[in-house]
């Protein structure tokens, strides 16, 4: 396939922007050992501000997504990322927990503007190989994000104290308002198609997809939005508690516990490209790539319970490979998934995938710290690599459904 013009430009600008909604996003959720230690709360309370986050997030995905079909999408990113830096400066201000967790609720609504949107402009201006290069490199941008919070917080935290989590939010605000303003002074002077025209003819379930009366979409998709919330619920819950859990196992300080987790977010980008080349040497079946790695990831998780106490090591590499594996199961489903319903609801499909994942992830912060304190982490682990399971028999129930109705 030729490459269409906007490739580059717009590959870039999205990614842009979503590392800047990373970037606001990300630092309380890095930072939540430090703020728990320096505002002297325990694990569960701080946790509730990310708990909060992800609830708005999973809602406003559904949002997104509809608002994404109907309107400008440029506009929604932008928008989205204005709120967010306004939130990320305010924040550290806060007088206490209570007020800290319904602002960060509040980001969680306006953060939920950019990864439908994104999908839309890709989808409409790409075609299927540029799209799945470009939705790489926005996920990978994420991870950017990712290892730079890792990398500066403790950073910070070393010289200054836990004190200094107020500092990066300033950081991540400033880095961010930058972003924002130069990506829509450049996307606004793209005449790209941003996918709001009237609808074309559509099958009865609304999808430009396959017709195939013995296979509804409704035989599918609550097996993806139940396996997505799974694999947020594992994601978000391994990625925020590695610190807590590296501290708490090995009697590690909070700057090094943070700054050994590190690993996880620069493995999720070398598991973003294994999984694209895996989905490919099975036959492009996301629900069977995503099987195949659910089975993985327990194996992984088990192999953790059993021997990562041995060294912090040798938990961060097992715990890399889980969370990378959570991270390449995320692709498959909600980045190049939504791509098969390529049409006027691509926003609204990568919107609900989208909110399933943070079904998950609201649950994963406050109950795993829950459970951490009340039963111990090898309980924990335990219940990640039973998860881990129940998701391969989501995705593995619909893998001939999935052939039949979405695959030419």
């Amino acid at each position: 396939m030729t490459k269409t013009k906007y490739f580059f430009p717009l590959t870039l600008l999205c990614s842009l922007a979503y590392f800047a909604s990373y970037l606001t996003r990300i630092n309380y959720q890095v930072l939540i050992s430090a703020i728990s230690e320096a505002e002297s709360v325990d694990k569960s309370t701080a946790s509730l501000a990310i708990t909060a986050l992800f609830i708005t997030y999973g809602l406003g995905q559904l949002l997104a997504g509809m608002l994404g079909d109907r309107i400008d999408p440029r506009v929604l990113i932008f928008g989205g990322l204005t709120f967010s830096v306004a939130i990320n400066f305010i924040l550290p201000s806060m007088p206490d927990v209570t007020s800290m967790t319904l602002l960060w609720g509040f980001n969680g609504l306006c953060r939920a503007m950019i990864w439908p949107p994104v999908v839309k402009i890709c989808s409409s201006n790409l075609n299927d190989r540029e799209y799945e290069k470009a939705v790489f490199w926005v996920n990978a941008s994420a991870m950017i994000a990712n290892v730079s919070m890792y990398l500066i917080s403790p950073a910070l935290i070393s010289r200054a104290g836990a004190g200094a989590w107020r500092t990066v939010f300033y950081v991540c605000a400033s880095a961010a308002g930058a972003i924002a303003v130069v990506f829509f002074v450049v996307i606004m002077r793209l005449k790209i198609n941003v996918g709001i025209e009237k609808k074309k003819a559509e099958d009865p379930d609304g999808q430009a997809v396959n017709k195939t009366p013995s296979v509804k979409l409704w035989d599918i998709i609550p097996f993806v939005i139940i396996s997505m919330a799974f694999q947020g619920l594992l994601r978000d819950g391994i990625t925020t508690w590695t610190p807590n859990y590296l501290k708490e196992t090995f009697s590690l300080d909070v700057a090094k516990s943070i700054l050994l987790t590190v690993l996880l977010p620069i493995s999720s980008i070398v598991f973003y490209r294994l999984s694209a080349l895996a989905l490919r040497k099975l036959g492009g079946n996301e629900p069977f790539a995503c099987t195949v790695m659910y089975g993985a990831l327990a194996a992984f998780a088990l192999l953790l319970l059993l021997t990562g106490s041995v060294s912090p090591i040798l938990s961060a590499v097992f715990l890399m490979l889980c969370t990378g594996l959570t991270h390449a199961i995320n692709y498959v489903l909600v980045c190049i998934a939504p791509n098969r319903f390529k049409g006027n609801r691509v926003a609204s499909i990568a919107g609900l995938f989208n909110f399933s994942v943070y079904l998950g992830s609201a649950a994963s912060t406050f109950g795993f710290a829950s459970l951490a304190e009340s039963k111990g982490w090898s309980f924990t682990i335990g219940t990640w690599v039973a998860i881990a399971f129940l998701g391969a028999l989501c995705c593995a129930a619909i893998v001939k459904k999935w052939r039949t109705r979405l695959m030419k």
